[in-house]
């Protein structure tokens, strides 16, 4: 589930009045090339995937070898034996599979407390393709994120990049200084799926980022002459893809 900006400036809002709670922002080390073949297929099971569309997805990744291309040198091919393809449409989508077993484990973890919205769900997790942000509002389910991750990486061949992981203080507890397990911490703001989070001006902080890539992109293509169909291609496939 990703959650839009709307709802991410709404828990904010809500997080100015809750007295403790952290963003603990995960992230994976070679997502996609480190999902285990044999996870994937029992998931595929339990997710009630037929025989048939099963067999396909194992002819995929049966047998499989890799070679590199540099200067027109290939070198000796070698076998893979984990991940799925980058640039195969199927993979996103595999992957999104294999997350939601994550998901689903910090959802059902009693020991982790999330964020409850008013007339809402109670919210522990977002997560977007390898992206996966937890909100936690109590110090024992800060400690359980991360066991529960690493239990799923024992089954899913998942593997956390503590040194790009990242925590965020909010509400009374911006005031804390300690680094519970082993990440960065910080109390000012986060970077999650894009947006910057966890401060007043995060909203501008985020919109400077995106007009300065799209003012660079437009500059590059300033000296050039182009027709008004021009114009509009490069700015509906390249300066609109930035926002």
């Amino acid at each position: 589930m990703r959650l839009s900006y709307g709802t991410y400036v709404t828990i904010w809002k809500l997080m100015k009045e809750w007295p403790n709670c952290a963003f603990i922002s995960i992230d994976q080390e070679k997502a996609f090339d480190y999902v285990d073949w044999g996870f994937l297929d029992r998931i595929l099971g339990t997710m009630n995937f037929g025989p048939q569309f099963r067999s396909y997805i194992k002819s995929i990744y049966h047998d499989i070898r890799s070679a590199i291309i540099s200067d027109g040198y290939v070198s000796e091919s070698s076998h893979v034996q984990r991940g799925v393809r980058q640039g195969c449409p199927l993979s996103p989508l595999l992957f999104v599979i294999v997350a939601e077993v994550f998901g689903q484990a910090i959802r059902k973890c009693s020991e982790i407390q999330g964020l409850r919205v008013p007339g809402g769900k109670e919210v522990k997790i977002s997560q977007y393709a390898d992206d996966n942000t937890c909100i936690v509002t109590n110090s024992y389910g800060l400690v359980k994120v991360i066991d529960v991750f690493n239990e799923y990486g024992r089954a899913s061949g998942a593997r956390l990049n503590t040194t790009k992981s990242k925590g965020l203080w909010l509400g009374r507890w911006r005031s804390r200084t300690d680094s519970p397990c082993g990440l960065t911490w910080v109390n000012t703001s986060l970077k999650i799926v894009g947006i910057y989070f966890g401060s007043e001006n995060a909203k501008i902080q985020s919109w400077e980022e995106v007009t300065a890539k799209f003012k660079g992109i437009l500059k590059k293509w300033e000296p050039r002459y182009l027709t008004l169909g021009g114009k509009m291609t490069v700015i509906g496939s390249l300066v609109a893809s930035t926002l």
